[in-house]
């Protein structure tokens, strides 16, 4: 999934994040038995039936189109290719721009640190780019489209505690996690 293109020396780059579905299992499956911080680095993709354990944002396809099976988008593994290799996928759907906002916004946020990482890799094949290079450099886009996906999780966050439910970011205490 592309989240940013930059230039350089004429050459446009897309950055990537990695979409899996765990073989058609949810999160809950696949990572059963760690600790539910380790769930906030994947966002759901909508999905019939999708959930959100932690109440993280579920993002939206266009057109109302759904996965055909529950998909997350993992914030902590990026790629780099040059967009020339980049196709469009026959029937596939981008996420709305509204979704888009909120994945840019909750990006800077695990890139900085305000969401949980699990840093025990030992394989270094394996290792997220966040480990080694430090945080990405956003481009003015991606930073002004992050502003408004934050302004849309502050509005779902003040709906969600209006109706007595809270929103995991990941830091919270042990205590605090969801049931």
């Amino acid at each position: 999934m592309v989240w940013d293109v930059y230039e350089v020396n004429g050459q446009k780059i897309a950055r990537c994040l990695q979409m899996t579905s765990f073989g058609k299992l949810v999160i809950e499956q696949k990572y059963a038995g760690h600790n539910w911080r380790h769930h906030c680095q994947y966002l759901p993709v909508q999905q019939c039936g999708t959930t959100s354990r932690t109440n993280s944002p579920i993002l939206e396809l266009q057109d109302g189109k759904k996965m055909k099976s529950q998909s997350y988008v993992h914030l902590d593994h990026f790629f780099e290719i040059e967009a020339r290799f980049l196709g469009s996928w026959s029937g596939s759907a981008g996420l709305t721009p509204g979704s888009l906002d909120v994945l840019r916004a909750k990006l800077i946020q695990y890139a900085q640190g305000g969401i949980y990482r699990n840093l025990r890799c030992n394989n270094p094949s394996l290792r997220s780019p966040l480990d080694t290079a430090g945080p990405p450099e956003f481009s003015n886009e991606v930073r002004q489209a992050a502003a408004r996906g934050q302004a849309l999780e502050e509005i779902r966050r003040a709906s969600l505690w209006t109706r007595g439910e809270r929103i995991y970011t990941g830091l919270e205490n042990q205590r605090d996690s969801p049931k």
